[in-house]
């Protein structure tokens, strides 16, 4: 099986992220998209983050009819922070036949030598890049890049997450399930 591994912390997960998933299984050679959720990212140490097991509930709302799209929680058994090298060993060695895929927006593909082993990533993984706005990758070249063909995405989930506490809505920016669990939990309510 061909899977493509979108990596995240996905606080919370919005349109955009399915958006691509989508986008990317349309359009590239894939079965699946796994969104590999990461507890915390060694670049996001500092942040405010939503528990781990409550960011892995709003993901499962919003899969429940996505019969390709896949929840992947193989970190929250890795030691923190979490790496995509790490990761992607313990993944080859659990599912041998799967071959993997890497979704990665520009702005984190902009800023891959910062990863630990990015060599390893870029040498022995085709990386499937969607754009982001403000982002420039015509100085980075991998063999094994491909670019999704989507709309460029104008919101985050930090932008997300700052709509909340300001009490305006995210209606077209999140699933309907995902909006309810947030509002109902009072997630991101809190700086």
């Amino acid at each position: 099986m061909k899977v493509g591994l979108f990596f995240g912390t996905f606080n919370p997960l919005h349109n955009g992220h399915l958006l691509i998933a989508k986008a990317a299984l349309d359009q590239i050679d894939i079965d699946k998209v796994w969104f590999v959720l990461s507890p915390i990212s060694p670049f996001k140490k500092h942040d405010r983050i939503l528990d781990k097991h409550e960011r892995a509930i709003l993901i499962q709302k919003s899969l429940l009819e996505e019969k390709e799209l896949i929840l992947c929680k193989e970190e929250f058994d890795l030691p923190s922070p979490n790496y995509s090298i790490d990761t992607l060993k313990i993944l080859n060695e659990k599912y041998p036949k799967n071959i993997f895929k890497i979704i990665l927006g520009q702005d984190n593909f902009s800023k891959i030598k910062d990863w630990k082993n990015y060599k390893n990533i870029l040498d022995d993984y085709e990386i499937i890049l969607y754009p982001r706005v403000g982002s420039n990758i015509d100085n980075l070249k991998s063999q094994k890049m491909i670019k999704l063909n989507v709309p460029l995405i104008n919101y985050s989930s930090t932008k997300i997450r700052r709509m909340i506490r300001n009490g305006l809505s995210i209606k077209k920016y999140v699933p309907y399930a995902v909006e309810k669990e947030i509002f109902q939990k009072k997630h991101y309510i809190q700086n």
